[in-house]
C-alpha cells in the first residue's frame, strides 16, 4: 500500500526491544530519505516508551517523489550514546492534485 504525495499523514513507527524506553532518551530524530532528505526531531514528534508518531504535513509529502521512501529512528543518551533503527522503506504514489491545498 502507497500514500499519495500531498496528504498528511501521522507515521506510528513502533519497537519490539524489551529493554527499550525511547523517554529515557535525550534527543529523538525520525528521517525520511527519497528525493529530498527530512528529519523530524523532539517537539516535532509524540514519543512513547516504544512508540514515535511523526506527522508530515502536505508540503513535506510533496517534497518527495514517487516511489520509495527510507525511513530510519536515531536517538541519543546523556552519556553521549547513540542509538538507531533498522532502516524501512514506505511507498509514496502519485497525487494528481500535486499542490498544497486548503
Amino acid at each position: 500500500m502507497a500514500i499519495p504525495r500531498g496528504v498528511t499523514p501521522t507515521f506510528t513507527l513502533t519497537f519490539t526491544d524489551q529493554g527499550l524506553d525511547l523517554t529515557a532518551a535525550n534527543h529523538v530524530y525520525v528521517t525520511f530519505r527519497n528525493k529530498v532528505t527530512l528529519t523530524k526531531s523532539d517537539s516535532d514528534l509524540t514519543i512513547a516508551p516504544k512508540q514515535i508518531d511523526v506527522y508530515l504535513t502536505q508540503e513535506e509529502t510533496l517534497a518527495f517523489r514517487q516511489g520509495a521512501t527510507e525511513i530510519q529512528v536515531n536517538w541519543t543518551y546523556g552519556n553521549g550514546s547513540r542509538a538507531a533503527s533498522e532502516t524501512v522503506s514506505y511507498l509514496f504514489s502519485n497525487n494528481l492534485l500535486d499542490v498544497v491545498v486548503e
